[in-house]
Order: structure tokens, then sequence, then C-alpha cells
């Protein structure tokens, strides 16, 4: 085998034998092979140098988390020198927000003797902030770990940027969606409006004749009536002829009761020209600004609308409409959309009560009514004057956990086919975008729902405040 040439280290150490006369005769020594200390200490000099040269903080520390050991870019994340670093426990650099679950996670992983890992954030003195991953590992001998601190704020910083253009995007979504419902929802009040106000001046004329030839038929029947008596008075004794037609055609009868027919085609007329103008003032959703109109009169309308639903049925009673209302002007709004929200509250309301009338005998209705309370007022907001409207049900109530979900688009406790969860969404952005206005929702299961909307009483004010609001400059 051939030689092979090695450097070897060693220690010698040389000791001076002298004579009685003092003269050194003799020199003793000892060479202690130090090769392997020597090759440690190089081979410790190569780890320092690499470490220092490594682009990640590398740290070691003992078991309680101080700090034995800190490369130069572990120093130059957490903003401290050496010396400073050095004893410092390592988690004094850490964001003070982040300190008590980077120590729990800590003490957790020394106690188990297992690997430690977590994300945070380090803090300089300068107060400027860096997001790390740290993590270690238990050293061999159980007496304290060493670990990296791998710098992802570049990655932070792109995740929060991910995540706000998702955000962005999924708003970008909802509105689009809502847009998109408002305006289907929009299209088919709109072609309703059209057909019910084409329908009420159709029916409006027609009615309105025969309603004026009401007047002249009454006029005209009390005058034979007065002719048919007096002739009777002047001729009692008709001849008998006449005497067996005047019996035959019940002429006395017919006399009494023909004023009374004409007075319940009078009503009818009436009721009739009711309907047809709660119909015109319901079908104006196509106006295009502002108008200032008596809000009682479009709730009244509604209701009007939904006559057939609050009568008494082989089913059940009348629902009760008890009426609060307070002494309003004219509102300045979109009378029109105001009345779509006063429909689609109504109608939920009046679901709601048969949903509850279901299980319930007739006699039990009766007794414990199905009621909506519609109540108005002027309230006031700061300088601004407001109207409150609420409408009170004594239905089953709305579930706690879906009560924040209401107004979100879509959203319905109907079965399918019978409820487009749009109403109540759209209803929201007529109050709160189209009046400047609010609507808010109180149930409680068992006691009944609350709906509670206030719009400014003058329109344009509120839409200047709120638009000096938005184009306010920050302080």
């Amino acid at each position: 085998m051939p030689f092979q040439k090695e450097d070897t280290w060693s220690q010698t150490t040389l000791t001076p034998l002298r004579n009685p006369q003092g003269e050194i005769y003799r020199l003793v020594g000892n060479a202690l092979d130090i090769t392997e200390r020597k090759q440690g200490d190089l081979a410790r000099q190569r780890l320092v140098g690499i470490l220092e040269a490594s682009p990640i903080c590398v740290f070691m520390t003992d078991v309680q988390g101080h700090c034995l050991y800190t490369n130069d870019r572990w120093q130059a994340i957490a903003g401290l020198s050496a010396d400073e670093a050095l004893g410092l426990g390592w988690a004094g650099a850490l964001h003070p927000e982040d300190r008590d679950r980077a120590f729990q996670l800590w003490h957790e992983a020394a106690q188990n003797q297992s690997a430690f890992r977590t994300e945070c954030r380090f803090q300089r003195p300068d107060g400027s902030v860096s997001w790390v991953i740290s993590q270690a590992v238990p050293l061999p001998n159980q007496d304290g770990y060493v670990g990296t601190i791998t710098d992802i704020s570049d990655r932070k910083k792109d995740e929060a940027l991910l995540h706000q253009k998702t955000k962005t995007l999924r708003d970008t979504i909802k509105t689009l969606k809502q847009t998109q419902s408002q305006l289907v929802q929009t299209e088919k009040m709109s072609s309703l409006g059209q057909l019910v106000a084409g329908v009420a001046h159709e029916i409006n004329n027609p009615v309105n004749f025969i309603y004026g030839n009401l007047i002249h038929i009454d006029e005209y029947v009390q005058d034979l009536t007065t002719v048919v008596t007096t002739y009777q008075e002047h001729y009692p004794n008709p001849a008998p002829d006449l005497a067996d037609l005047i019996e035959e055609k019940e002429v006395d009868f017919l006399l009494e009761d023909l004023p009374s027919l004409i007075d319940s085609m009078k009503v009818g007329s009436q009721r009739i020209r009711e309907i047809v103008n709660s119909l015109r003032s319901f079908s104006r959703l196509d106006e295009a600004d502002y108008k200032d109109v008596n809000l009682h009169e479009g709730i009244d309308s509604t209701l009007m609308i939904l006559q057939n639903r609050l009568k008494a049925t082989p089913k059940h009673p009348e629902i009760i409409i008890n009426k609060h209302y307070g002494d309003l002007p004219l509102i300045e709004c979109y009378s029109g959309q105001l009345n779509q929200v006063f429909m689609n509250i109504l109608v939920n309301a009046l679901d709601a009560l048969e949903e509850r009338n279901q299980t319930r005998s007739y006699q039990d209705i009766k007794a414990d009514p199905s009621q909506i309370t519609i109540a108005t007022k002027l309230v006031q907001q700061g300088d601004e004057q407001q109207v409150e409207i609420t409408f009170q049900d004594n239905a089953l109530g709305i579930p706690k956990e879906i009560q924040s979900k209401i107004f979100d688009p879509f959203f319905t406790t109907k079965a399918i086919g019978q409820g487009t969860g749009l109403g109540m969404s759209i209803s929201y952005q007529i109050i709160t975008e189209k009046h400047h206005g609010s609507i808010r929702c109180q149930s409680k299961p068992g006691e009944g729902t609350t709906f509670i909307i206030t719009i400014p009483v003058q329109q344009h004010a509120a839409a200047q405040s709120s638009a000096e609001q938005v184009n306010r400059p920050a302080s």
C-alpha cells in the first residue's frame, strides 16, 4: 500500500534539566497529538464562515430560548448587533402581538423535545416589520435548539395583494349579481306597472260612464216613482186588467227595491273607481324623478291590491290591518319604487301568517287573529327630518341564524318555485341607495317580525349631504 502524506498537528512541551551548577544538561519533552482538535477548530471556522455567508437566518439557543449564536443575516432582519442578540431571548425580536402565541408554541416544543415552527413578525428597533417563518430542532445533547428564520415578507405582500384582489373580484361579482337581479326585477315590475296602468285606464272610462249615468238613472227612477205613486193616489181602483198586471209585476215591491238597487250599483261603481285609482297609484314605477307624494296613499293602494288575501275565506277569518298613521308631510321619493317595497314586505308578512295558520283551526285563528300593524311617524335625525314606517306581524318570526341573510340576493326560505330571493334584496337597495335611508328587521321566534324603514323627507338634501361626505378630504 503506497504511503499517503497527511498533515498532523501536535502540541510539544520541553522541560530543561539543570546540574548543581545550574547548567542545562538535558531537555525532557513530550508531544500531544492535537490533530483532531485542530481539524475540529478548522471545521467550526468553516461552518461559521458558511453560516455568516448564508442568506438564511441561523440561530442557536438554550432550552429557555436565549440566543447562544446568531449569524449576520439573523442580526440584520432583527435589527440587532451580535452583542445585543447574545443572551437575548430570540422571541424578544418578535412583534408584541405575536409573542404570546410564539412563547406558547416554544414551551410546548421544549417540554416535548420536539421540532418548533411558526409564522410570525419580527419588529426592529426602528419599528419596521418583516414576516418570517421560524423553525428549530433540538440539539442531540438536548440542551438547546438550532434553527433558521426565513424572510417571507414578499410572499405575505403577494398574499395580501391576492386577497385584496380576490375580495375586490368577489365584491364586483356580488354587485353585478345584485345589479342583474335588480334589472330583471325592475323590468318585471315596470312591465307589470305598464300592464296595470293600461288595464286601469281601460276600466276607468266605462266605469266613469256607468257611474255618471247612475246619477241620472236615480233621478229618473225617483221621477217615475213619484208619477206612479201619484197615479195610485188619484186612481185607487184601476181597471181589472191593470190591477192584475200591477199584482203580477209586484209594482209595490219594485218601487221599494229599485232605489236600493241603484244605491248598490253606486257603491259597486265607487268601489271599482277606488280600485282603479289604487292600481294607477301603484303602477307609477317608471317615474324618473323624485316627486312629493302622500305616503299613506301608497300604503293604502298596496293594501287595496292585496285585499283578496286580506278578506275572510272559508279557511280563515279576515286578516286584521291596524293602521297608526302619523301626521306626515308630503314625502319626496320615487313613489312607485316605495310601493314595490311595501308590496314585498306585506306579501312576506301574509305568507308568514298563512304558514302560522296551517296548523291552527278556524276557531283558533278567530280567537287569536292574524294581524299586521302599520305605523308611520316623523323622527328627527340631527338636522334632518325623516319618516319612519313600521310593518309588524304576529306570525312565527324569523330564526335568529338567518336574520342577517334576509337582505342577501337570492336568499329565500320559501320552497323552490315559490320565491326568487330578490324581493327583500331589491327593497334594501331601493331604500338605502335610491332613498338614502335604512331598513332593518327585528324578530323573535314565536313573536312575529317587524320591519322598520326610515327615509329622509327631502331626498335632494339627503343626496347632497351624502355626496359631500364622499367627497370630503380626509383630515
